[in-house]
């Protein structure tokens, strides 16, 4: 590699030319040196006169480095060597050894909410399940309000006599006024105790003229027995009397009326029990 430039020596006698040698293969480039520190420059001698040019002697000793001159013009550039064959690959390193595992770095702010998918079809109607068992039974409900104690049946005629008689009719429906009794006989058909009976007509019978009223069991007036009259006017009752009966007693109204030409109307009687 080149060296660093030495001081410059004092200018001997010029030799004769040699002849030029044959230009040697361009070195590689080798790494630039440091720049050394410039030296002091010398005074300026004066121009001695030319002398005659004498055969070259033999070269003298180096002089010590005179200070550095002015840099040369930049000679043109050499050509580029040829590129030199590439080295062999080198074998892999062995691998490091894993570092140790870094501190868990803070938790990042909490992403925004999405938007609601929409919502996906119903599915099939699952099949029933089976009946669950039967639940056990609940306690006794408190007794209901008793329902009224009376029991009414509804007898009489659409035409009562219009002269004095005696005749029957039905002491339950409507049916028709008959002098014989058995015509408008009905059976009750439960035991009871009747303990009031209530009569009306559509009209009064006139002056001095009524219809006494009187329940009838088995063809018989039971003593103190349920009877009321009407005198001239449209309504009676008794509810001082009970009639007991037995099942399929048969019942009916006797009416006897009193007078001449009585008024035109029809009645009957309701028995409670």
């Amino acid at each position: 590699m080149t060296g660093p430039s030495g001081a410059s020596g004092s200018a001997g006698s010029s030799g004769a030319s040699g002849s030029s040698g044959a230009a040697g293969p361009t070195g590689p480039t080798g790494p630039a040196a440091a720049t050394g520190a410039s030296g002091a420059s010398g005074a300026a001698g004066s121009t001695g006169a030319s002398g005659a040019s004498g055969a070259s002697g033999t070269s003298g000793a180096a002089g010590a480095a005179g200070a550095t001159g002015p840099s040369g013009p930049t000679g043109p550039a050499a050509a580029t060597g040829a590129s030199g064959a590439s080295g062999a690959a080198g074998s892999n390193g062995s691998n490091g050894a894993t570092g140790a595992t870094g501190s868990t770095g803070p938790t990042g702010p909490a992403a925004a909410t999405g938007a609601s998918g929409a919502s996906g079809a119903s599915g099939a109607t699952g099949s029933s399940g089976a009946a669950g068992a039967t639940g056990a039974t609940g306690s006794t409900g408190s007794t209901g309000v008793a329902g009224p104690s009376d029991h009414w049946w509804t007898g009489g005629s659409s035409a009562l006599p219009v002269s004095a008689v005696t005749d029957f009719v039905p002491a339950i429906g409507l049916g028709t006024a008959a002098t014989t009794e058995a015509l408008v006989q009905l059976p009750i058909g439960k035991a009871a105790s009747i303990t009031k009976m209530f009569c009306h007509t559509t009209a009064a019978e006139g002056n001095a003229k009524s219809d006494a009223f009187t329940l009838r069991v088995n063809g018989a007036s039971p003593a103190s027995g349920l009877t009321c009259t009407i005198s001239n006017g449209t309504t009676c009752s008794d509810t001082s009397h009970t009639v007991t009966t037995a099942a399929n007693d048969m019942l009916d109204i006797q009416d006897v009326t009193t007078g001449a030409t009585i008024t035109a109307r029809a009645g009957g009687c309701s028995i409670g029990f």
